[in-house]
């Protein structure tokens, strides 16, 4: 395995493989105050959600896909880059 956390490493019962979700979340905890735009990062284990907010769906998906991709920068630049396939961008509007 070049990068990234192994397969299952969350639910595995070995120490030390167990540890790999809190180093992940360490390790990558700075790349989300890289961000210079209000959005709300989450992370779970080797999850990482972005949130933005704002009345016009369509200013909301421009900029949270302008987001993505930095933080995707940012990813690479750390060794981590982030696996498209896996990747989904959800607009939720009342419009």
């Amino acid at each position: 395995m070049g990068n990234g956390l192994a397969q299952g490493a969350v639910t595995m019962a070995s120490p030390k493989e167990a540890l790999s979700p809190i180093l992940f979340l360490i390790f990558t905890t700075d790349a989300s105050h890289r961000i210079h735009i209000p959005v709300k990062v989450f992370q779970y284990a080797d999850d990482i959600g972005l949130l933005y907010t704002h009345k016009d769906p369509e200013v909301a998906a421009n900029t949270l896909k302008a987001v993505a991709n930095n933080f995707a920068e940012i990813m690479i630049q750390k060794g981590i880059p982030l696996s498209p396939p896996k990747s989904k961008l959800m607009i939720f509007s009342n419009r």
